[in-house]
């Protein structure tokens, strides 16, 4: 088989840990995209869950082209930043577009055919998410997302009004992120695989945080330009991760900004993460 015959259009990274609830949520939504199945991979990076991650990624990939992948985590951690483990799901992507984003992420019907048609090589194509409190993702399934899409969310009661992001800042008010122009955070975006290639995949950190403040960091150095979808059906829904039960994240954004290294150069955002085999799947 040729090397283009065993390439998919788009590669989904999800990367994981004891979220299966929120994962689920997100697989019904990939599911019911306008891009067809055929199209894309999805690709489940699952730290050492001990929920039923494993049982949720085996029966969606009934339904999706979802590769699982179980990482053993060291003894005595608990949590450790994503970017290695997204890095691990770049190397593992055949796609042409390759989309790191996260497991609670419900995408609009549109965002990943939308993304396919922006794209072009050095570019960030992102789409805005929504993000749900605690309350929010209480009442979720009081709307029907699965039959409406995800804007059903709209429906919630006091769904506007109110901060709902870690950062609590106005602009993260619904109502100013369905005004925004443009996105930088990679909740979901993505950039053809050549760029990745390029750059050399994401900067590895302990810290909460870091590794989003460093990838926009060093996009601006190496020129790669932010195109934000805006269109209605490209919206996306961030599910909160800290609700009781869930693992919680520890958040300093204080030592999140202090752990960037500094770039002087567009050489120095240039990473080789992408061919490193730090962790072992199982």
């Amino acid at each position: 088989m040729s090397d283009l015959n065993r390439r998919k259009h788009m590669s989904v990274v999800m990367v994981t840990f004891n979220r299966a609830h929120l994962l689920e949520r997100s697989l019904h939504c990939y599911l019911h995209q306008d891009l067809g199945n055929d199209l894309v991979e999805y690709i489940v990076i699952d730290d050492d869950s001990t929920d039923h991650t494993m049982e949720v990624c085996h029966q969606w990939a009934r339904d999706l082209d979802l590769k699982y992948v179980r990482l053993r985590k060291p003894e005595g951690v608990a949590w450790r930043d994503s970017a290695a483990l997204i890095n691990t799901g770049i190397r593992m992507s055949r796609g042409e577009i390759i989309v790191p984003t996260h497991p609670e992420i419900m995408v609009g019907r549109a965002t990943l055919r939308k993304m396919a048609e922006a794209i072009e090589d050095r570019m960030y194509v992102s789409a805005k998410p929504y993000f749900l409190d605690i309350e929010d993702q209480e009442q979720l399934d009081s709307v029907d997302w699965k039959g409406e899409g995800p804007l059903a969310v709209r429906r919630l009661p006091g769904f506007y009004g109110k901060p709902r992001s870690p950062s609590g800042t106005p602009e993260h008010r619904q109502e100013r992120i369905e005004e925004a122009r443009v996105w930088d955070s990679w909740q979901v975006g993505g950039m053809t695989a050549g760029t990745w290639g390029w750059i050399g995949g994401l900067t590895e950190f302990d810290s909460w945080g870091s590794v989003d403040l460093d990838f926009l960091k060093r996009r601006n150095i190496l020129g790669i330009k932010t195109h934000t979808l805006t269109d209605e059906d490209c919206l996306c829904i961030h599910q909160n991760h800290d609700a009781p039960g869930d693992v919680q994240t520890h958040r300093d954004f204080e030592r999140a900004s202090a752990d960037l290294p500094e770039y002087h150069t567009p050489q120095d955002a240039i990473r080789d993460n992408l061919w490193k085999k730090r962790y072992s799947p199982r």
